[in-house]
């Protein structure tokens, strides 16, 4: 109905949408009056102030109140700092003033090629202007300070739970482990408060840490306090209990931010991976038997990082990953730092002195950045200085010099130099990613701060410090690599130590490539690996170091994937662990109707013994879950479970997600349930009209949409989800229009006659929802009992839709509903 009256006012109108227009009603066939007034004038809009969302050049920018004066809008100073121009822009916007009613008003479509133009009906402003006068940082996904959103108070519990039972035909019993870890979480304005927790069944459960952090947006940094990692691009990491303040790299482009560092091995059986680093648990995850890869930690995850893989055949594997950051180059004329103060963490360390320590880096030039850290106690001082290049077409390199001095638990002084040189690169001609390449050598009298403070730890002095072990060398490198269709991922790490106990080392080989048979397409993939790993492990029970002996071991996978229709797919793989060989035939596949993972597996072990596997995931819409198992003949059982998922409290109501991943999200309350969204997951309102979107990048916009095609019939959406700028670990919070209820035409009877052409308005959501067509007559969607409905035409004439049960309940074709003065 409304598409027919807006093509008859787009045939009758003038060509030009800039001047009144008068309409000939004769060309409209309706036996009540008619009121086109409201469309005499393109996007009229009445005196008076209104909530708009601002569009810039088509995309969402903000929602701010818009005072209209004669049909015109002023843009006031507030939101014209808001737009993301650059100076050149700034200058030229702001020498057109005028003063509309006594404000303050910015004409900026008087500037050539700018456009304003205002839309009421879908509660939006539209501002065009030319590219040249937009920020750079603006261009690239990155927007000015004064868009981001704090989001709002609310309390949250992330968490993860994790069963993994296996038993051995040569025992009794089985051996079950389950754990649970997660974060509780609490948003206050600006503030963030945090409290890690890690609990099993074979340690009691503790809160790992409590703190808290806040952006601090004068200055581009973070301020954390409270029980952190003590995060450094220059020192190792230890936990600590203080305030830190650093300049916060997620503010920065993506190339000059650190990496994640990648987890990568084979596995004969089913096994559980733990990531740990100093004893918090990290991530938990169940794997098949074959090539694992996990690259989705956190990229604050610096330092060491402890990995333990515990097969169903009862051998677990223990090996360390090096997570720090590779570079520490610097934009021109930025300075990037971090300041620290505190006490090393009680439950760490005995000896607890008092710390200071600072670094920066600051960009002389697009080429070089220079940077210099200190790390300063009572009997421990380190002096650091360094440079970063950028060597453009051939990436960028920096190197350091450390100087330390200390006073060991045994009271002798020490004092050593450290060099360490790292590269970074990424040959796109090539198809080369270099994600890092480093290289470090310590003098036998040099001493991080860590291993300052376990010198004075009692139970472990006599026996891990008696020979001086302290680490000698350290090098490391990871790669991409594409040769056509062909994708590569290679790895290596190297930690040796003056006494030579605790050296270690490890590559990864990861290989992929498609393959087409007679017109069937293929998945070829290898993985090689060989790890010699010895080194100093926590006993997580009494919480006390324990030495762990030398272990060498080595693998290989070699798996084919053939597609067989649809989300399905069969595999055959092969294994090797240390020369013990096994062969594996798997279907697996995804179901579209309620979005769930299978697999299935038949095992044979040296041509000797047989097994099956299998498991199974779905995400419900509050829960991620996941069951699986395996057997093999004469020597194992196992059976394993997860479930992760997030529980959100604030003043809108209980919201839940099956996912928890990201420390940014965004909660949408459209009012009613079954509103699906699309964003990180496929998100659905629940009871209490809420959804919340997890994994939501802080400091980037965010695109989250609608998904139009799955609403119920009974459901109409009028607004769209715009995008949001969340600093980091903000929850947002957006409103948006939606309608629930019964759908019918409806026939408008009263004491005044509604006449072809008023506009039909849900008062609740200030939202022009249909226009009168023919015989008084209208479409309306998502009408129930509690709807308050509003006809409005000519000069404020208007009358309310009277909605009762037996409208509702009404089979007719058009329905009579009263509608009063």
């Amino acid at each position: 109905m409304r598409c027919l009256l807006l093509s008859s006012i787009v045939v009758f109108s003038t060509p030009s949408l800039s001047y009144a227009t008068n309409f000939n009603n004769f060309f409209i066939r309706s036996e009540n009056s008619i009121d086109l007034s409201k469309f005499s004038t393109a996007n009229f809009v009445e005196d008076g102030s209104y909530d708009l969302d601002v569009y810039i050049n088509g995309e969402f920018l903000t929602t701010d109140k818009i005072l209209f004066s004669n049909n015109e809008p002023c843009i006031s100073e507030v939101l014209v700092d808001s737009l993301p121009f650059n100076d050149r822009g700034y200058k030229l916007y702001k020498e057109q003033i005028e003063s509309i009613e006594g404000t303050v008003c910015y004409k900026i479509d008087k500037i050539e090629y700018t456009k304003v133009v205002s839309d009421l009906g879908k509660g939006r402003i539209d501002i065009s202007t030319p590219q040249e006068y937009i920020a750079n940082e603006y261009k690239y996904g990155f927007v000015p300070d004064r868009l981001w959103d704090d989001g709002i108070s609310a309390l949250y519990l992330d968490y993860n739970i994790n069963y993994f039972s296996s038993q051995q035909d040569d025992e009794n019993g089985w051996n079950d482990d389950l754990s649970t870890y997660g974060i509780v979480g609490a948003n206050a304005g600006a503030f963030r408060f945090r409290a890690n927790y890690q609990a099993s069944n074979n340690y009691s459960g503790e809160f790992t840490s409590l703190y808290g952090y806040t952006p601090v947006r004068s200055i581009k940094s973070k301020l954390t306090f409270g029980n952190t990692q003590f995060g450094s691009d220059v020192y190792d990491s230890f936990q600590m209990t203080g305030v830190r303040l650093q300049s916060d790299d997620q503010m920065l482009p993506s190339n000059l931010r650190g990496y994640s560092p990648v987890v990568s091995g084979t596995v004969s059986t089913n096994a559980v991976i733990t990531v740990r680093q100093q004893g918090n648990v990290l991530k938990v995850v169940n794997v098949n038997a074959g090539p694992y890869l996990i690259d989705d930690l956190a990229q604050a995850s610096k330092g060491t990082l402890d990995v333990e893989v515990k097969q169903a055949d009862g051998k677990i594997q223990h090996y360390q990953v090096n997570g720090a950051d590779v570079l520490y180059l610097t934009r021109p004329n930025h300075l990037r730092y971090s300041v620290s103060a505190g006490v090393p963490e009680s439950e760490t360390y005995e000896h607890r002195p008092e710390f200071f320590s600072a670094e920066a880096s600051y960009g002389i030039n697009n080429y070089i950045s220079v940077f210099s850290a200190t790390l300063l106690s009572e009997d421990y001082q380190s002096y650091t200085v360094g440079t970063g290049v950028n060597l453009n077409y051939f990436g960028a390199a920096s190197i350091d010099v450390s100087n330390a001095k200390a006073k060991l638990g045994d009271t002798s002084d020490v004092s050593g130099i450290s060099y360490g040189v790292t590269y970074n690169n990424t040959l796109t001609d090539f198809g080369l990613g270099l994600r890092i390449a480093g290289y470090r050598f310590s003098e036998e009298q040099y001493y991080e701060f860590d291993e300052y403070l376990n010198s004075y730890d009692d139970v472990t002095s006599s026996f891990v410090y008696a020979a001086n072990n302290n680490r000698k060398d350290e090098k490391q490198i990871a790669l991409t690599q594409s040769f056509g269709v062909t994708s590569a991922y290679v790895s290596y790490t190297s930690n040796n130590y003056w006494d030579n106990r605790r050296d270690s080392s490890r590559y990864d080989v990861n290989l992929s490539h498609p393959i087409n048979l007679n017109g069937i397409n293929l998945y070829l993939t290898l993985n090689l690996y060989q790890a010699d790993d010895s080194y100093l492990t926590y006993n997580y029970e009494s919480g006390i170091r324990e030495y762990s002996p030398s272990s060498g071991e080595k693998g290989w996978s070699l798996g084919i994937s053939i597609p067989i229709g649809g989300s399905n797919s069969v595999s055959v793989q092969t294994n090797s662990r240390d020369g013990d060989y096994s062969q594996t035939l798997s279907y697996s596949g995804y179901d579209k109707g309620d979005g769930s993972n299978y697999r299935v597996a038949y095992d044979v072990y040296e041509g000797e013994s047989n097994g099956v596997s299998g498991n199974y995931s779905r995400d419900l819409s509050f829960v991620s879950t996941s069951f699986g198992g395996s057997y093999k003949t004469d020597s194992f059982s196992q059976v394993n479970a997860n479930a992760t998922g997030t529980v959100l409290l604030s003043e809108h109501g209980l919201a839940y997600s099956a996912l928890n991943s990201g420390t940014s999200r965004i909660l949408i309350d459209s009012s009613v349930s079954d509103v699906t969204i699309n964003g990180s997951h496929h998100e659905k309102t629940n009871e209490f009209g809420l959804a919340l979107i997890n994994g939501v990048t802080p400091y980037q916009k965010s695109y989250n949409t609608i998904d139009f095609k799955s609403l119920p019939d009974n459901i109409e959406v009028l607004d769209s989800v715009k995008s949001m700028v969340l600093t980091e670990g903000a929850i947002g919070y957006q409103k948006i229009k939606a309608r629930k209820g019964s759908n019918f035409l409806a026939h408008l009877e009263g004491d005044k006659e509604v006449p072809f052409g008023a506009l039909v308005f849900d008062d609740e959501l200030n939202q022009e929802i249909g226009i009168v067509g023919q015989d008084s007559t209208v479409y309306v969607v998502g009408v129930n009992i509690d709807s308050n409905i509003s006809v409005n035409w000519g000069d404020n004439e208007s009358c309310h839709l009277v909605i009762d049960e037996s409208i509702l309940e009404s089979q007719e074709v058009i329905r009579s509903v009263n509608c009063e003065n």
